[in-house]
């Protein structure tokens, strides 16, 4: 019995031992690395009848079309029919009456109005391209350096807005418009490390008519074509809604917020 006993005690610290030495070498997954910062922004559309008075001096004597541009950058968008500007947090009546900002829908689609919107997330230091208008069988558009106008088959025009943070509640947005044209096929694509090939139409940036502009959160940028009619640019990107030319699509993004994604720290 005294053997029995002295065995069982033994085989019994060996179990304990044993369970004891598992648990120290259980395996834990490494902590999570945080990514790196986002910003959250709103893109609204607003298609609107090119002779609503809800989009012409109504709405842009109440907006800032400065915004901190050089005079050379915003006659040059002028001369090829841009029309831009700068909201503070607090919008105007004529421009909260037409993106209804109240609703707090971060997706919404009134056809009534045709307002069309959604968020996006854009890592800082990246870009974002947003398509402005569907592909079209054909676009027309005079450049400054040509008396005959360019002609795109099968084109889209496209925003691509490149986010950075300035400081904390700050960003500055820089927007590069490009017109994807063309079929879609096999194309050289370049990566941060090498060359790739991706399906995608021609693209031509248009780095004359890129420009910038920092903005608080809640600030908007607002976009749409000027005056003129005259076949350009921002008469394609805007008014090229429809074989009509009577709608004139009002571009918004909002700075809605700026984000850290931090790991939860282990108990």
């Amino acid at each position: 019995m005294a053997w029995l006993l002295l065995l069982g005690v033994l085989c019994g610290c060996e179990m304990i031992s044993t369970t004891n030495h598992t648990k120290r070498d259980e395996f834990k997954l490494p902590p999570i690395v945080a990514p790196k910062q986002s910003v959250q922004l709103e893109v609204l559309f607003v298609d609107r009848p090119t002779d609503d008075s809800m989009m012409g001096d109504h709405l842009w004597r109440e907006i800032d079309q400065i915004a901190g541009m050089p005079a050379d950058i915003r006659q040059r968008l002028k001369h090829n029919g841009w029309r831009l500007g700068h909201c503070g947090s607090h919008p105007p009546r004529a421009l909260a009456e037409l993106l209804e900002l109240s609703s707090g829908k971060p997706e919404t689609i009134d056809s009534s109005r045709r307002i069309i919107g959604r968020t996006i997330s854009v890592l800082a230091g990246s870009d974002a391209p947003i398509e402005v208008t569907d592909a079209q069988p054909m676009l027309s558009i005079f450049s400054e350096k040509s008396l005959e106008p360019r002609i795109y088959e099968e084109a889209k025009c496209v925003v691509r807005v490149r986010v950075e943070r300035e400081q904390d509640g700050w960003v500055k947005l820089k927007f590069q418009p490009e017109i994807h044209h063309g079929e879609t096929i096999p194309r050289p694509v370049a990566t941060p490390l090498n060359w790739t090939r991706r399906r995608a139409p021609e693209v031509e940036p248009l780095y004359d008519q890129q420009f910038e502009m920092n903005l608080n959160i809640g600030e908007l940028a607002v976009l749409t074509a000027g005056e003129t009619d005259s076949q350009t640019v921002g008469d394609a990107f805007f008014r090229s809604l429809d074989k009509s030319g009577k709608l004139q699509r009002l571009l918004v993004i909002r700075v809605n917020d700026m984000q850290k994604l931090t790991p939860n720290q282990p108990r």
